[in-house]
């Protein structure tokens, strides 16, 4: 075990199939998250397409993701109730709490994790909310607000039909 290990399997050598440096994978490539329309959504103010992106983003989400979802969505919607001044400091420390959230979700057979279809759209929004904190914040909350939501709804779904068939 070197010093960089830790003997946790969420550390770079701890796990067999982790990325290598040099861009060499001893797996597979992962599915290309599109990100293409998050911009546009946080820049324009687009909520119906907010809405219909946040649905088809958390469609085909594998596992119990509430709990993961919920503390990011917590984070997001407390950002709308600081001061002015420390909105953009809280905006950009979200970046590295989605990317933590990330690397403690469980592996995927599409993604990386559980968590990288959410977490590589927000880190979109994130940082284009960043750009303009006082416009974009209450987008960026909804956008968060809207993909809780669907998940929300999947795990509800998920659950009733565990127990129809039980």
């Amino acid at each position: 075990m070197n010093g960089n290990d830790r003997g946790h399997p969420d550390h770079r050598g701890g796990r067999p199939n982790a990325q290598r440096q040099g861009g060499e994978r001893s797996t597979p490539q992962k599915e290309k998250i599109d990100t293409s329309w998050v911009r546009k959504v946080i820049e324009e103010d687009d909520y119906a397409k907010l809405v219909d992106e946040a649905e088809k983003l958390t469609r085909d989400l594998e596992g119990d993701l509430m709990t993961q979802v919920r503390s990011i969505f917590t984070a997001v919607k407390q950002i709308g109730y600081l001061e002015k001044s420390e909105r953009e400091r809280a905006i950009l420390m979200l970046r590295p709490r989605l990317r933590y959230a990330e690397s403690r979700a469980k592996p995927a057979k599409r993604w990386t994790t559980v968590l990288t279809p959410i977490v590589e759209v927000m880190v979109v929004a994130v940082t284009c909310a960043a750009e303009k904190p006082e416009e974009r914040t209450q987008r960026l909350i909804d956008l968060m607000e809207a993909i809780f939501c669907h998940v929300a709804i999947r795990q509800s779904q998920k659950s009733s039909q565990e127990r129809a068939s039980s």
